[in-house]
């Protein structure tokens, strides 16, 4: 099974509209709640993706999720999907943003990338900043804006 979604260049992030994240997370949702057994869930390589948070796979068994594709997702606080508190790291009671991806009660998943055109980053520890080698591909990426987050 494949993934469709929503083309963007990854170098014009202000473009994206938000709604269309939200369009393309639900889709993904789709997918995975279609997936069966021995299924992949593929996210193309040479295809960027942006998507929201709010991933959500539960019960899933057996299941390859393949990130081959440059997937990104949106940092948008008043955007970002809410789940009542789980207990987790930020403060008890009341809501906390879910997850950008959730797996729960799942058996024998495999998270991979299939791409030919793998990414190759640096980190600066200094800065906390990934730089991706533009010689390479941007395959295998799973931005999610974390610095953006922690700051």
């Amino acid at each position: 099974r494949s993934f469709h979604h929503h083309r963007h260049q990854r170098s014009i992030a202000a473009d994206v509209d938000i709604d269309q994240a939200v369009k393309n997370t639900e889709a993904y949702n789709l997918a995975l709640k279609a997936a069966q057994s021995g299924d992949t869930v593929l996210l193309k390589e040479h295809e960027s993706y942006t998507l929201l948070g709010g991933i959500e796979g539960a019960g899933l068994k057996d299941i390859t999720l393949d990130f081959a594709g440059y997937t990104r997702f949106m940092y948008d606080k008043d955007r970002w999907p809410m789940r009542p508190w789980s207990g987790g790291s930020q403060w008890p009671g009341g809501d906390e943003y879910a997850p950008a991806l959730d797996l729960v009660d799942c058996k024998n998943i495999t998270i991979t990338c299939s791409a030919s055109d793998k990414a190759i980053v640096d980190v600066d520890y200094d800065t906390n900043e990934i730089h991706v080698d533009p010689d390479h591909g941007f395959g295998g990426i799973l931005d999610g804006h974390g610095k953006k987050w922690w700051d």
